[in-house]
């Protein structure tokens, strides 16, 4: 006997399968991420150049910076962008082993004690045979002394870092404690993170000069406070990371999920309730079976 489909038949068929919608809902969303994570385009290490900052920076500057300089003297570049890391005791050096780990970031600025770790680990690039870089630095008398250090390996010494201070208008858009540029040896994209260090060092060499109304020095030293309050604190300063994170990836992949979804969801959500009432007697119940 074939059972009518109607609101009494449909009612008990929610009654004890409405479990199945929310869970078809949550698998089609973890499907559709895990296929677009999977094949989403990712940019080859030799088409982007990664700032990554253990300290403090103005993200939404530094970004626009590393944008311009993308478009006027680096168009071969498809990606140019910065990611600070977290500058505490605990999450922060964690942080730092997995990135250098993975071979991730280009460009680091490092606090001093972070720079004479790495650095006696061997991995950073010797920067002392970059002769345009040594000519800016020798041209205006200042020393990077400070930036030479051992390899433990090979016993040479070599210069494995730019002190920040003698890059004064980097401070506008990062700092960090005695902080050190420098040159990831491991890197996919050595010659243009060069490039980049250079037109860097070349742009903020000077202090920038101070507006009228709203000095960069005010900017930066505001800047530094509010972070330092949210991470020394224990405020949410985790959380809003994560959060402007997950916004910025999730504009880039709402449109395909959510017509995937859609699809998906009508199809899931008719199969499971046209099984229910088709293998009791109608037509193309071996279908579903």
């Amino acid at each position: 006997m074939k059972t009518p489909v109607n609101k009494v038949t449909l009612k008990q068929h929610l009654t004890y399968n409405w479990w199945k919608y929310p869970l078809l809902f949550i698998l089609t969303f973890f499907a559709v991420d895990l296929l677009y994570t999977t094949t989403a385009y990712r940019s080859p290490p030799e088409k982007k150049v990664e700032f990554y900052i253990y300290g403090y920076a103005d993200q939404k500057a530094l970004n626009e910076y590393m944008a311009r300089v993308n478009q006027e003297q680096m168009p071969d570049m498809e990606v140019m962008d910065c990611l600070t890391l977290m500058d505490d005791d605990a999450y922060g050096p964690v942080q730092l082993t997995t990135y250098l780990a993975v071979a991730e970031g280009d460009l680091y600025l490092l606090p001093r004690d972070q720079f004479l770790t790495v650095a006696s680990d061997g991995a950073l690039l010797p920067l002392e045979d970059q002769t345009e870089l040594m000519e800016t630095f020798s041209r205006a008398g200042r020393s990077l002394q400070n930036g030479w250090r051992k390899n433990p390996e090979s016993g040479e010494t070599h210069l494995f870092g730019i002190p920040a201070d003698k890059v004064p208008g980097l401070r506008q858009y990062a700092y960090a404690k005695d902080g050190y540029l420098c040159v990831l040896f491991a890197g996919g994209n050595t010659e243009n993170t060069l490039k980049f260090l250079n037109i860097l060092v070349n742009d903020l060499f000077e202090e920038p000069p101070a507006a009228p109304e709203e000095t960069e020095g005010a900017a930066s030293a505001a800047l530094y406070s509010a972070v330092y309050h949210h991470v020394r604190r224990g405020e949410d300063y985790l959380f809003n990371s994560f959060w402007t994170a997950f916004k910025e990836n999730l504009k880039r992949s709402t449109l395909t999920w959510l017509v995937a979804l859609a699809i998906l969801g009508f199809l899931g959500a008719d199969a499971l309730l046209l099984r229910s009432l088709i293998l009791r007697g109608y037509p193309f119940g071996w279908f579903y079976g």
